[in-house]
């Protein structure tokens, strides 16, 4: 067994600690932007911390910016998406990996490769599909695109982590008299806690924080999602950073919440045992 040395020790905490102020020092900025005055965001040369905290900026954005109404869309779309998703899914990967049926790993393949296309590629196809069929600035239009967008991946996840289940589980369960169904549902998905866990944060990050499809599928500023709100902020000539900073902090919360709170499922389903020895 390999011993590590109190310097190698220490320069791997050094290293951690430069990654973690890299990775959090632009959450810090914006943190601090948002609580200036708008006369300190344009300062030269900027300084970090504000001279006092100031929250006009939330105010603004709550009050006079139609947030309320854009953080109540992306609500709405993000967590219809991420339970379609994780329902979808769970299903796919659960078939593609317990029924060998002629075609799969085609069928596999082929659903996997559709994520190799970029988002870009699809905006025009989309709009005339959902326009064609009535859908444009309605939230089944943000849901189904964004479904599409991550149900492949998702399906990929859940099969990787349905095949490290023993496949003597639903065994088990066909002989107590289960059908394949209850087999799956009341056996494999609670030891699927981790893929669930990871299908339901990327689903919901993905439709959270998804700009281009959000902003062509929608002609009514009613229908707006965050990221699209967030850019509406910036003007042709002006831009008043403290209060786009906030916006931004606002958009962020929801999703370090969510992490937050699928952490310990993601956890409890990792440490969870399928087999009592």
């Amino acid at each position: 067994m390999r011993v590590i040395s109190k310097r190698q020790r220490m320069m791997q905490y050094v290293l951690l600690v430069l990654a973690l102020i890299i990775t959090l020092f632009p959450i810090f900025w914006i943190v601090m932007t948002s609580l200036k005055t708008s006369q300190e965001t344009m300062e030269y040369p900027p300084k970090i911390f504000p001279r006092s905290i100031q929250f006009g900026a939330y105010v603004s954005v709550w009050r006079e910016k139609n947030f309320l109404l854009y953080f109540k869309n992306s609500t709405i779309v993000s967590l219809s998406t991420t339970l379609v998703c994780m329902l979808l899914s769970t299903l796919a990967g659960y078939g593609f990996s317990r029924f060998n049926f002629r075609g799969s790993k085609t069928l596999f393949m082929f659903i996997l490769m559709t994520t190799m296309f970029p988002a870009v590629l699809m905006i025009i196809p989309y709009f005339l599909m959902m326009r064609t069929i009535g859908l444009l600035n309605t939230y089944l239009a943000y849901v189904l695109s964004y479904t599409s967008f991550s149900l492949p991946f998702a399906t990929w996840m859940m099969k990787g982590f349905f095949d490290s289940i023993p496949r003597e589980i639903d065994e088990s369960g066909l002989v107590d008299g289960c059908n394949w169904f209850s087999a799956f549902w009341r056996l494999c998905v609670p030891i699927s806690g981790p893929g669930v866990a990871s299908t339901a944060i990327y689903s919901f990050l993905l439709s959270w924080n998804h700009y281009l499809f959000a902003l062509t599928l929608t002609t009514k500023q009613s229908r707006y999602m965050l990221p699209v709100g967030i850019a509406s902020l910036v003007g042709e000539f002006w831009v008043d950073w403290g209060v786009l900073m906030a916006a931004s902090v606002v958009a962020m919360m929801p999703t370090i919440v969510f992490n937050i709170f699928m952490e310990k499922y993601l956890v409890r389903g990792m440490t969870a045992g399928a087999v009592k020895g």
